[in-house]
């Protein structure tokens, strides 16, 4: 997995730096999910999906979904939780994506899992991820149990082979001011 630093424009400095920066907010502000918190989280993480998720009834019941978010580990019944608010809305999607994004926000040692993860891992991580390749009905929590499974083991041997050190050296050397994420 080699990084390519040449390739980073300003452009895209300015870009992660922005990111870095709702990033922080985020993790920061969650437990008050307040109206600021919500537009932070909703212009990072849902602006894009909007138009899938069927409205504003269902990026409300994605806040509402943070607060009701179980401590607990069962990951299973977490997503399951949190995919069920948004179908109670009328979303007809599995939003796996969201749902990650939400557990991630308050545990942030969980991964999380997204279309540009999905691209990543297959291409470079050698990751088989089932989910992300079905369509339809085949998309079912089955399916996320087993890909959150692989990200999650992905994840665990980036850190415990210390591949992860040149991201964080490349990260850290142009992004100082957010070495703490």
């Amino acid at each position: 997995m080699s990084i390519e630093l040449k390739k980073i424009t300003d452009y895209e400095k300015l870009i992660i730096e922005k990111a870095a920066c709702d990033y922080e907010y985020i993790m920061k502000h969650w437990r008050e999910n307040d109206s600021d918190f919500q537009k932070v989280f909703y212009d990072f993480y849902i602006k894009a999906r909007s138009p899938w998720m069927g409205g504003k009834k269902n990026v409300d019941a994605c806040f509402d979904a943070l607060k009701k978010y179980s401590e607990e580990k069962d990951i299973k019944r977490n997503i399951e939780t949190i995919i069920g608010a948004l179908k109670k809305n009328g979303n007809k999607n599995n939003e796996f994506s969201i749902a990650s994004k939400i557990i991630h926000t308050i545990d942030d040692s969980a991964p999380i899992y997204d279309g540009k993860i999905c691209k990543y891992l297959t291409k470079e991580g050698n990751v088989h991820l089932k989910w992300h390749n079905a369509s339809g009905e085949k998309r079912n929590i089955d399916l996320i149990e087993a890909d959150w499974e692989a990200l999650c083991n992905w994840y665990k041997q980036f850190e415990d082979e210390d591949i992860r050190k040149p991201w964080i050296e490349c990260f850290d050397g142009n992004f100082a001011g957010h070495k703490n994420i």
